[in-house]
C-alpha cells in the first residue's frame, strides 16, 4: 500500500501504527493484511503468519492475505500448506500473474515439475497480458476481455 511504501524506511514505526489500527477496528481484515505485509518485510514470519490467518478469518475474499500466508508457507518451506493456500487466492483471482507464479515456485519445491512449467507459463502469458494492456490503455485503445463485446 501507499502507507507501506512511505514507511519503508522506518518499518517499525509502520508496524506500531498499524497495530494502533488493528487495536482500533479490530474486525477490519484489511488492517491486518497490511501489518502482516510490514512483518514480512521485518522478517517476522511468526507475526507475519498470525495476522494473514486473522486477515483471512475476517475475510474470506482478501485474495493479498492468502498470497501473503501462502508467501510465508513457502519461505518456512511448507509446501504443502503454500500450495493449498495459493490455490485459496487463485479461486479468489485467477487471472494474477503473480499467484500463478507463486504456484509454479510450490510446485517445482515439491517437484512436479511438469505442472510447475504449466503454472509458470501460465504467469508469464498473464503478466505479458497485463503489459499489452497497459499499453494499449497508454494509447487510448479499448481493452476488453476476448469473450465480451467492445461497447459502442
Amino acid at each position: 500500500s501507499d502507507l507501506i511504501a512511505r514507511m519503508r524506511n522506518d518499518l517499525p514505526r509502520a508496524k506500531a501504527e498499524f497495530l494502533e489500527e488493528a487495536a482500533i477496528d479490530p474486525d477490519v481484515a484489511f488492517n491486518y493484511d497490511e501489518l502482516a505485509g510490514v512483518c514480512y518485510l521485518l522478517q517476522d514470519e511468526a507475526s507475519a503468519e498470525k495476522y494473514y490467518r486473522r486477515a483471512v478469518e475476517l475475510d474470506k475474499t482478501l485474495a493479498t492475505a492468502w498470497y501473503g500466508l501462502a508467501r510465508v508457507y513457502q519461505d518456512t518451506e511448507r509446501y504443502p500448506e503454500a500450495l493449498k493456500v495459493v490455490d485459496s487466492a487463485l479461486a479468489l483471482d485467477a487471472k494474477s500473474a503473480s499467484l500463478h507464479f507463486l504456484r509454479g515456485q510450490v510446485l517445482l519445491r515439491l517437484h512436479r515439475e511438469e505442472q510447475a512449467r504449466r503454472e509458470l507459463a501460465e504467469g508469464n502469458r498473464l503478466a505479458q497480458k497485463a503489459q499489452d494492456d497497459i499499453a494499449k490503455h497508454a494509447r487510448g485503445e479499448t481493452i476488453r476481455e476476448p469473450d465480451k463485446p467492445a461497447l459502442p
